[in-house]
């Protein structure tokens, strides 16, 4: 069964490369894009590794509204709050840095956190560096092994 997306801030590099990999994906299609200083122009312009994207950037605002299974974020740090409670999608995953420390959000570590992540409405996907620092010392971290503080 084909799932839909909205991709909010999708004219970024973030945005650009989460297209890419949902145009390979096969299960979710692409309901909306936003982009706010381009707004109006077609995503295949915006990346042109997308050249056959003829779908065009809107407003977060318009993007937010239209039904789809995921919104997935990929807007500036501190602007996915102002549209959560208009969100048209049941599940969101934030790819910025607003909801990691959040408790009410899943922190999306599958190799760690599989069952929360899997389970949960609210996704905040943890950047690259905490990604590789982690996945490093979390396989050490209940074993004894390590008996002082650990720097990254």
């Amino acid at each position: 069964m084909q799932r839909s997306a909205v991709v909010l801030g999708a004219s970024g590099y973030g945005g650009g490369e989460l297209l890419r990999l949902l145009a390979r994906h096969g299960e979710v299609g692409v309901a909306a894009v936003s982009g706010e200083t381009r707004a109006g122009e077609p995503l295949g312009e915006v990346h042109p590794h997308l050249a056959s994207a003829e779908m065009p950037l809107v407003t977060a605002e318009e993007a937010r509204e239209v039904p789809a299974d995921v919104c997935f974020s990929c807007l500036p740090t501190g602007e996915l709050a102002k549209h959560l409670d208009h969100l048209g999608a049941p599940l969101v995953v934030d790819l910025a840095d607003d909801f990691r420390a959040d408790p009410t959000w899943a922190y999306g570590l599958t190799e760690f956190n599989r069952a929360e992540v899997a389970g949960s409405r609210r996704i905040a996907n943890p950047g690259c560096y905490p990604t590789a620092a982690l996945l490093a010392v979390l396989p050490f971290a209940g074993t004894g092994f390590m008996t002082e503080p650990v720097v990254v």
